[in-house]
């Protein structure tokens, strides 16, 4: 096998095994309303969802806007 294929070989192996540190997460979301979301308070609101659920925040947006926002956590345990 010449080094050209090794190499191919060795992608597809990478690309199809993934990270398996990944799968041992357990990922969900929680989403609310929240009066005049903004980064700092939909993060604060995430965190504390967090802990009470033994979880971590990975990500947290805000969509919309005013006072009919909606707050968006991901939340992952281990």
């Amino acid at each position: 096998m010449d080094s050209r294929h090794a190499v191919l070989c060795f992608l597809i192996v990478l690309v199809l095994h993934g990270n398996p540190g990944a799968v041992a997460e357990d990922c969900s979301y929680d989403r609310f309303e929240m009066p005049f979301c903004f980064g700092a308070t939909c993060l604060a609101e995430c965190w504390m969802r967090s802990v009470a659920a033994g979880a971590r925040v990975k990500e947290h947006t805000c969509w919309g806007g005013g006072a009919l926002a909606v707050c968006n956590c991901l939340l992952c345990r281990k």
